[in-house]
């Protein structure tokens, strides 16, 4: 099975530009406020547990995002090896031949052609869309024949 490599994590790259820029914002919060400088300064981080902050926010959000990429990944596959032997063999040959990028976005759209979820779906939201518009005539139509025509 094709997949591309999602990179690992390798930290937030702090400079000294970005240092300044902190420091740059924390007085701006301090300026913004003269009367309370004191006050908003004593509340402001400094650069070192911003910093840690920073990493460790980082840290967290791509490890949710490998998290996510994997349970889609789980999903589909599980959905692929679900499938007959011969629709299989047609959805590896496809995939095989197929020179998008290799990730779970992609797999779901190529492995729901196959299997026939993509079709079940799409039939149920036009039928919900038929239900609407049919609805929405109806009430369109009870409203015109409600109101009194306008002479003018």
């Amino acid at each position: 099975m094709r997949f591309d490599r999602y990179p690992r994590y390798e930290g937030v790259n702090f400079t000294p530009r970005k240092e300044s820029a902190f420091a740059r914002k924390m007085q701006r919060e301090q300026d913004a406020l003269p009367l309370f400088a004191e006050q908003v300064a004593s509340e402001q981080r400094d650069w070192d547990d911003e910093k840690s902050r920073r990493e460790s926010v980082s840290r967290k959000t791509d490890q949710k995002w490998r998290d996510s990429l994997a349970r889609s990944w789980r999903k589909m596959r599980s959905a692929y090896y679900a499938m007959d032997t011969e629709r299989r063999a047609r959805c590896r040959e496809y995939m095989l031949s197929w020179r998008g990028p290799c990730n779970p976005v992609n797999f779901i759209y190529i492995v729901e052609g196959f299997n026939g979820a993509r079709e079940e779906r799409n039939r149920t939201i036009r039928e919900q869309d038929r239900q609407l518009r049919e609805e929405i005539c109806r009430q369109l139509a009870d409203e015109m024949c409600q109101q009194p025509l306008l002479h003018g």
